[in-house]
């Protein structure tokens, strides 16, 4: 398993410094699908010089984005994923989480079958431009604080299994899981669907050692899981924790 980190661009160097394989972006904050391309084409020469490769995205959508209820714009929708996976593919990205709690969120009203129909409608433009670019998308499950739809990687799964698209599956998130006292037996559930995995302690701080790993590298081992972990999490202290949480994990993926 590859381990990366979630970054802003300014950092890229500094966690190739830090002992990580790969960094994590945000789409908009870096991919930028709603500029145009002379903006794009400098913020994509400022990302390569970071020296480390780009391998996620997450934060797909912006906030004020809506992909459910009655002011949700399909064609639209469907020109910013393709803005933004193409870009993606020019960085060698290979997976994009869809995270995205705000924009996903099912208006008041909304019935959840309909809210469900339109997420899976979203998923599935966002697969089929995967498919054109080579980049897998995940759906991720966010906590209730964050989203009023999909709380655990069993729920994503019950969504993106019958959809049947091989470039949409879905990502584990540990802090997540946590929060929505998931069991990890979910992972094995979704082993053929999981494309990408996330990872903080519990209370979302910085994976440094006051928690165990073991569990969770195990039941990925157990579900065959050899793609990336990203450490995603709220650092306190950035240069005395980064190079830490990668020694750290590094330790549980060694044994």
């Amino acid at each position: 398993m590859r381990l990366g980190c979630c970054v802003p661009r300014e950092r890229i160097p500094a966690a190739r410094e830090a002992g990580y394989d790969f960094a994590e972006l945000t789409v908009v904050d870096n991919l930028r699908p709603v500029e145009g391309e002379e903006v794009w084409q400098a913020l994509r020469a400022e990302i390569r010089a970071g020296g480390l490769p780009v391998e996620a995205a997450n934060v797909f959508f912006p906030g004020d984005w809506r992909l459910t209820g009655p002011e949700a714009d399909p064609a639209a929708t469907r020109t910013y994923v393709e803005t933004a996976v193409r870009r993606a593919a020019e960085l060698g990205i290979a997976v994009m989480v869809f995270g995205s709690g705000r924009a996903r969120s099912a208006p008041e009203g909304l019935s959840p079958a309909r809210a469900l129909e339109q997420l899976r409608d979203v998923l599935l433009i966002m697969g089929d431009a995967g498919a054109r670019y080579g980049v897998a998308i995940a759906l991720e499950p966010l906590r209730q604080a964050e989203t009023n739809l999909v709380h655990t990687v069993a729920e994503a799964v019950e969504i993106v299994r019958p959809l049947g698209h091989p470039w949409v599956g879905v990502l584990a998130d540990y802090y997540h899981m946590h929060e929505a006292k998931e069991p990890l037996a979910s992972l094995l559930e979704a082993r053929d669907l999981l494309r990408h995995v996330h990872v903080s302690n519990p209370d979302r701080g910085a994976p440094t050692g006051r928690h165990d790993f073991a569990d969770l590298i195990a039941h990925l081992r157990q579900a065959g899981y050899q793609g990336r972990i990203s450490v995603e999490c709220r650092w306190e202290q950035w240069e005395a924790e980064s190079a830490e949480a990668a020694r750290t994990l590094r330790r549980y993926l060694a044994t």
